[in-house]
């Protein structure tokens, strides 16, 4: 939290998980990049999970595999909430909260099959998402 140069950087070969992370206002950097585009593995992150206020994006993922996220809230940074790029397989994000941030709440880009379950974007400057694949969104959150 409260980084000169962004937060936490995680690149890997095979999977990634994140339990109860949080990352508050990171200065010139994004808040939280989680890469492992070259191996072809998931990311998941369970728990509570806040990215907020950051410079760049809140959270960047570069990944092939699949990508899944419970409890994620990426309010208030300067560029977009969430930020997925390169998933060749699903994204499935649960009981999230994107608002107020400087361009998107959520850009997606997947092959496959982006689900919103209980998931709030809202107040952001550009538009609340940006999705490049197939939509699927259910308004209640279960947790």
């Amino acid at each position: 939290n409260g980084n000169y140069d962004g937060g936490l950087g995680i690149v890997a070969s095979g999977s990634i998980a994140v339990n109860n992370l949080t990352a508050l206002d990171n200065a010139h950097a994004d808040g939280v990049t989680l890469d492992n585009q070259a191996g072809g593995a998931g990311v998941t992150l369970t728990g509570t999970n806040t990215v907020s206020g950051s410079f760049g994006h809140g959270l960047v993922i570069r990944s092939t595999g699949a990508v899944s996220a419970t409890r994620l809230t990426a309010d208030g940074n300067n560029v977009h909430g969430l930020y997925i790029t390169g998933p060749a397989a699903s994204i499935t994000l649960t009981c999230g909260s994107f608002t107020g941030n400087g361009s998107r709440g959520i850009y997606a880009v997947t092959d496959g099959l982006l689900r919103l379950i209980g998931v709030v974007s809202s107040g952001n400057a550009i538009a609340n998402s940006l999705t490049y694949g197939d939509l699927d969104v259910v308004r209640n959150c279960p947790l």
